[in-house]
């Protein structure tokens, strides 16, 4: 097997349906992050995630993992993640939208539909991918990759999985209450940065 160059990787899933439900510290969302055992079409070549590809990854920042809209990471998340899951299917999340005006707005987009996906940003580790080239196009399988964030948005690569329920408590926006997630926005960038120079 070979490698290849590793990159930061993005990767959206579809959503597989919606449910609200009253949280006394506001509107959560639950959805299907990584699905385990899907090949996927990424363009040049196809994937497929192990499970636990990004256990290390959720036990080093579980709760500081941020949700963002589109990969615009330059914005302050609209919500962070609360709850990580692995499940036969593949690794779940539920993520807590803050309370302001725009991440209430994208709460209410991903429950009309309007940003159905989920959309994962990692890193491969050195070694963590395995490599096949003899088909007709190469096909890697993630053994370990770091997760950066996680995203809503519209249109979706692995179609199995994505936003799975919403849970809402309607709750105003009152500072008092805000969950404004603290993530390591600067070495994000700083990536997102080096990669656009490359």
């Amino acid at each position: 097997m070979t490698r290849t160059p590793e990159a930061t990787e993005i990767r959206t899933f579809a959503t597989t349906g919606f449910e609200f439900r009253a949280v006394p510290e506001g509107r959560t969302m639950i959805g299907l992050v990584a699905p385990y055992g899907v090949p996927a079409d990424v363009g040049t070549f196809t994937e497929t995630l192990n499970p636990g590809c990004f256990a290390k990854s959720i036990k080093e920042a579980a709760r500081n993992l941020p949700l963002h809209m589109n990969h615009r990471h330059e914005e302050i998340p609209v919500g962070k993640a609360v709850r990580w899951e692995e499940a036969p299917q593949g690794l779940l999340a539920e993520f807590m939208f803050d309370t302001r005006s725009d991440a209430t707005e994208a709460a209410r987009l991903a429950e009309e539909g309007l940003l159905a996906s989920l959309s994962v940003g990692f890193l491969p580790l050195p070694n963590g991918s395995d490599w096949n080239l003899t088909g007709d196009r190469p096909h890697v399988t993630r053994r370990e990759a770091r997760m950066l964030e996680v995203s809503l948005c519209s249109v979706p690569i692995y179609a199995d999985a994505g936003v799975i329920a919403m849970r809402s408590a309607g709750v105003p926006e009152r500072p008092s209450t805000r969950v404004v997630p603290t993530p390591k926005k600067d070495e994000f960038t700083k990536w997102l940065q080096e990669l656009q120079t490359k």
